[in-house]
């Protein structure tokens, strides 16, 4: 992370967003703001909200871990098809 000091990101400020940097302004030495890209902003607020409600937050965790679990029951079958396929084990293709 960046620090800048607030005339320095003041003067910076164009450039500083141009970077996407995650960047902290001081005031008189101190951090007093943050400067920081706002798809990373989306995320942060995203997981503040899910942190204050713990029930979503176990629903999200629940329902992401089905998908998973789908999701690799359902790939295997493709794979192992796919496989097959690429190795040459399936008869070979009909004359057009």
């Amino acid at each position: 992370m960046i620090w800048k000091t607030i005339s320095e990101a003041r003067k910076e400020l164009p450039s500083l967003l141009d970077s996407a940097a995650r960047v902290t302004v001081t005031r008189h030495g101190k951090p007093a703001a943050v400067i920081l890209d706002y798809a990373d902003y989306r995320q942060l607020m995203t997981a503040w909200e899910l942190a204050k409600d713990p029930q979503r937050l176990q629903r999200l965790v629940a329902s992401h871990r089905r998908f998973e679990s789908e999701a690799a029951a359902h790939s295997a079958p493709a794979v192992a098809r796919a496989t097959t396929i690429h190795e040459g084990t399936v008869g070979p293709r009909a004359p057009r």
